[in-house]
């Protein structure tokens, strides 16, 4: 889900751990908290949605970018081949 997240290029509010949240705190797509805090996620919601909206723009169009650099079609498939090749010793 969450490169369908990145790729819709709007900023994402997720609660949850691991390498979703990393992604997406690291890519600058949007807001992470912590998972069974109901009242953290409202009030991140909340947060977002008081951001200007230049800012809100730049979180999507961040996690967009961060989505077609990493792990569009081409890009994966390429290191699919990459590394393909190496464990083929070519």
């Amino acid at each position: 889900k969450t490169m369908a997240y990145l790729a819709a290029g709007k900023p994402i509010v997720m609660a949850t751990e691991g390498a979703s949240a990393d992604i997406v705190q690291k890519s600058g797509a949007g807001l992470i908290v912590a998972p069974d805090q109901p009242l953290a996620l409202a009030d991140a919601i909340m947060e977002l949605e008081s951001l200007p909206e230049e800012e809100r723009i730049s979180m999507g169009r961040v996690g967009r970018e961060y989505f077609l650099m990493n792990y569009s079609k081409s890009v994966v498939m390429q290191q699919y081949e990459d590394t393909l090749k190496e464990v083929a010793g070519l």
